[in-house]
């Protein structure tokens, strides 16, 4: 009998012991595709026979390019992107604000009324919000409000705003890029290629305010309607963007920006068209916006999307330690964005520690694939309730 209840005692002891043990960590455990690779034909773009073009998905990779490499010529116009760039970088705005208050000088109303370049008509006082400021740099092309904004930035000195202009130009890796003037209107010293200055675009179109004033029809400032140069922007073909350039030395220039819905998302598609003569129905300011309105087309064409997961799919698992799984799913679709050749990886991020007792539905993690603007997440959660191991489980554990 004293044997017997020594035995209920240790048995007793035992079992204590492998309840009161500390639980193992849940494990998560993925079986999702970690990659895809677009096939098929490759990507074959109506490029110009003429001048040069480049252009690329932001986050997904080149579409390809025509004309000469590393062979810089005038852009006009197109020079006032990185006007518009460095003023907003040191002139922050957020959606909605209206900026300080600019107040045109002599220079400025001065040159309003020279017939031999693009300006816009301003008077000398006229006071401008940062924001009108930067779109009349951009809708109407104007001159001499890319020289006001210049000597408002760098207290007078339009050379000092052009030495910051190249100082940016050389941090973006724009090695074939030279700015002499704030305009573009310096058609000697201001020059680029198509390739450098799509690097400028990736940076400025991250910019929500600088994308929303590119992408205007048309604006009113002081009563007066104004006009956007670039007459691709179409809500309909999704062209957003983002400045023409033109001039008897550059030719025809345009750098856009158009967006493909993809699985949910909006990519961003960037191209910049340089050297564009002129034919017997586009006249110098929209001979290249026809160019590229046919690339942008086929580039929109060439962007599909790759359904690798659907919705309720299962992706992985959690694992209690204990012999015990509960399923994990997709929330959503994941369709992941690309064109021919473009290698997408797919990776999971947890979305913090998980316990030994969740609901079903509970999210524990995203899967993300691609990267920049367009990048896709799709939220997985648990199948069905997550519970801590039963009674059973936990007295026959031996690790």
């Amino acid at each position: 009998m004293l044997w017997g209840l020594v035995a209920v005692l240790v048995i007793g002891a035992l079992v204590a012991a492998q309840l009161l043990r500390p639980l193992p960590a849940p494990k998560l455990q993925l079986s999702a595709p970690t990659s895809y690779t677009f096939t098929g034909a490759p990507v074959a773009l109506p490029w110009p026979t003429k001048g040069q073009a480049a252009a690329e998905v932001i986050g997904l990779g080149p579409l390809g390019s025509s004309g000469p490499d590393h062979h810089p010529v005038p852009i006009a116009s197109v020079t006032k992107v990185m006007t518009a760039y460095l003023v907003l970088q040191k002139h922050p705005l957020k959606r909605g604000e209206s900026g300080p208050t600019i107040t045109v000088d002599k220079a400025a109303a001065q040159e309003a009324n020279d017939p031999d370049q693009s300006s816009a008509k301003v008077v000398e006082g006229q006071q401008l919000s940062e924001y009108e400021a930067l779109e009349l740099l951009m809708l109407p092309s104007a001159n001499n409000i890319a020289r006001l904004l210049a000597r408002w930035d760098a207290a007078g000195s339009e050379q000092d705003f052009v030495k910051q202009m190249n100082q940016q130009a050389a941090a973006f890796g724009m090695a074939d890029t030279t700015y002499a003037d704030p305009a573009g209107y310096n058609f000697t010293g201001t020059k680029s290629t198509a390739k450098d200055q799509l690097k400028l675009g990736e940076q400025v179109m991250a910019n929500e305010v600088f994308r929303e004033i590119v992408s205007e029809k048309s604006t009113i400032i002081a009563n007066n309607v104004i006009k956007n140069t670039n007459e691709l922007i179409d809500p309909k073909t999704g062209v957003i963007g983002v400045k023409t350039g033109s001039s008897n030395p550059s030719l025809s220039c345009l750098m856009w920006a158009a967006t493909k819905e993809v699985g949910g998302t909006q990519q961003l598609l960037l191209g910049v068209t340089l050297g564009q003569p002129t034919t017997a129905t586009d006249d110098i300011i929209k001979a290249a916006q026809t160019v590229s309105s046919k690339i942008i087309t086929a580039g929109q064409s060439a962007v599909t999307g790759k359904t690798l997961v659907k919705q309720g799919e299962q992706v992985g698992s959690v694992s209690d330690g204990l012999g015990g799984q509960v399923p994990l799913v997709a929330a959503k679709d994941l369709v992941v964005p690309g064109f021919t050749g473009i290698a997408t990886t797919v990776a999971y991020q947890p979305s913090g520690s998980l316990g030994h007792t969740a609901a079903a539905g509970t999210q524990v993690g995203v899967l993300t694939a691609g990267s920049g603007p367009g990048q896709v997440q799709v939220p997985v959660v648990l199948q069905r309730d997550l519970a801590p191991p039963s009674i059973m489980s936990r007295l026959t554990r031996l690790g």
